[in-house]
């Protein structure tokens, strides 16, 4: 229940910066007359969409190395820090908004993959993976004149898995 609980509380602060960070920062250049500046409310989200992407591949790398929940909990806090800061002093100066906020970006990011891959882990059986025989799989496309074609086949585990010392084959 405490993944399902910082799932929730992480998508919504995601969303809420992604949605009300080009505002804040608009906010913050009118009110300090911020006349033009080397990176624009919109510039600033997009690199924080791309770094915020970085940001979640090696918080799964760094969750695999520390462990999910040590990651998890410091993600947190220095998110609330970064959150609390941006507040309070972000408001001042519109360069050291967009500072703050290209430091919070990925800091909200960092534990996405982990509480992602948190979610179903416990309904998952130990020996699920051992005992599958197969993986289903179905492709579906549309053709030139817009039908659709569906495909459905089945992958083998064993097939997937080679015996130890076995070369792969082609």
């Amino acid at each position: 229940m405490a993944y399902a609980i910082a799932y929730c509380v992480h998508t919504l602060e995601m969303n809420a910066l992604r949605g009300w960070g080009v505002a804040f920062l608009g906010y913050v250049a009118v009110t300090t007359a911020t006349p033009d500046a080397l990176l624009s409310p919109t510039t600033t989200l997009t690199i924080l969409g791309l770094t915020g992407t970085l940001a979640s591949v090696i918080g799964n790398e760094a969750a695999i190395r520390i462990g999910r929940q040590r990651l998890i909990t410091c993600a947190m806090i220095g998110s609330a820090a970064c959150a609390t800061l941006l507040g309070y002093i972000g408001t001042q100066s519109y360069m050291l908004a967009v500072g703050l906020m290209l430091i919070y970006g990925p800091i909200v990011w960092l534990d996405s993959s982990s509480l992602t891959a948190a979610q179903p882990a416990p309904l998952i059986p130990r020996d699920a993976v051992r005992r599958s025989q197969s993986i289903p799989c179905s492709v579906t496309s549309a053709d030139s004149w817009g039908r659709l074609r569906s495909a459905s086949c089945s992958i083998s585990v064993a097939e997937c898995r080679p015996q130890l010392g076995q070369p792969l084959s082609p």
